[in-house]
């Protein structure tokens, strides 16, 4: 039996996305883009700013919610040989931010990756569905890699 889904994730980027994405993978279908892993990965990584809504369908702490996260983060940065104390930081500043966090359904968990400089993962929380116009947190000197993977493992 399938283990039932606790978030949904929606992304979204500005303009340049368009362009840059459409030169590489102007010869797919809809269907062939939606089945390509790679395809997800050059949105969330390109050098644009990105903006990802996780949004709750169960209700979870946000301890649970940096827990997996983080397991599923140190798993895959094992496995890759890239696990050092830059990515050790980025993950204990960004577990430390979900702490004292609750989300009932509905509740989303608000990011924005900045490429820009030497990047950044801004997190806000929501509990009604609407954009905070003041972030929780800002994660500052986060390369783009390492705030993809962040919400990859989400």
């Amino acid at each position: 039996m399938a283990t039932p889904s606790v978030t949904s994730l929606a992304i979204e980027s500005i303009d340049i996305a368009v362009p840059y994405l459409a030169e590489k993978w102007k010869a797919k279908s809809a269907h062939e883009l939606t089945d390509t892993v790679p395809f997800f990965r050059d949105i969330v990584t390109g050098p644009f700013e990105k903006f990802m809504r996780v949004t709750m369908i169960r209700p979870l702490t946000g301890q649970e919610y940096s827990n997996k996260v983080s397991e599923n983060c140190v798993a895959i940065w094992k496995s890759l040989g890239i696990y050092t104390n830059e990515e050790i930081k980025a993950i204990n500043k960004f577990v430390s931010v979900f702490k004292d966090e609750t989300f009932p359904p509905g509740s989303s968990i608000l990011f924005t990756v900045s490429p820009k400089g030497s990047g950044s993962l801004t997190i806000s929380f929501s509990k009604d569905g609407s954009i905070p116009e003041v972030e929780t947190t800002v994660i500052s000197c986060v390369k783009d890699h390492l705030a993809f993977k962040i919400i990859a493992a989400a």
